[in-house]
């Protein structure tokens, strides 16, 4: 007569096991909840940084698409108070005219949330959490012509990686008395989004991600 083979012995988790597990998930719930309770300063700059990426993934499809150069723009032009740094669009080569390229709007462009601005190019003291963005050049997108900064893809969605991968970072900001430029207040709440030699978005949520001297 055969008999059931003896279940190895399970180990329950001790008292101080359970307690420790229970600290960490009040310690991740209380700063999920701090990065996203109503008036944060994280809601808006992660809300921006996702249609940053989105906006981007758009540009590089319509490259694609249309079998021609897109550009994804950032308002350069300080003059305007209520787009610079804060408008971005996306336009494509169109049909070659006689006096040269004819740049077509694929979208109506996002603007950012009010206090929320892309960190320009070049931004002092903020160097190693910049975007890193080609220009800025003279284009219409619609509305007379303007300055902007731009991210090139290739109709094969790659872009251009001179200096390091493109990127563009969003932070909470406010303008300079004058009208000058934005003065980025809380430069540790910085995120960005990084675009890879062959067109992969990639996240970057906070400083630390950015990478060193905006290599790869």
């Amino acid at each position: 007569m055969s008999h059931p083979a003896p279940r190895a012995p399970t180990r329950a988790f001790t008292l101080v096991e359970i307690l420790v597990v229970l600290a960490c998930v009040a310690v991740l719930l209380g700063t999920l909840v701090g990065a996203l309770r109503p008036g944060s300063s994280a809601v808006p700059v992660r809300g921006a940084q996702a249609e940053v990426a989105a906006l981007l993934v758009q540009a590089r499809q319509t490259a694609q698409l249309e079998g021609r150069e897109a550009r994804l723009l950032l308002s350069a032009d300080p003059a305007d108070r209520e787009r610079y740094l804060r408008f971005l669009g996306i336009v494509y080569d169109g049909t070659p005219t006689a006096a040269g390229r004819e740049w077509r709007a694929a979208t109506d462009g996002i603007t950012l949330p009010r206090g929320v601005y892309a960190v320009p190019p070049g931004a002092v003291g903020l160097a190693g959490t910049d975007s890193r963005l080609r220009g800025p050049v003279a284009m219409d997108y619609g509305d007379g012509e303007s300055a902007y900064w731009f991210l090139a893809f290739a109709p094969d969605g790659t872009v251009s990686t001179a200096g390091g991968s493109p990127r563009v970072a969003v932070g909470r900001g406010r303008p300079e008395p004058g009208g000058a430029g934005v003065v980025f207040g809380e430069p540790d709440r910085i995120r960005g989004v990084l675009v890879r030699r062959y067109g992969a978005v990639v996240l970057l949520d906070g400083p630390r991600a950015f990478p060193e001297g905006g290599r790869p």
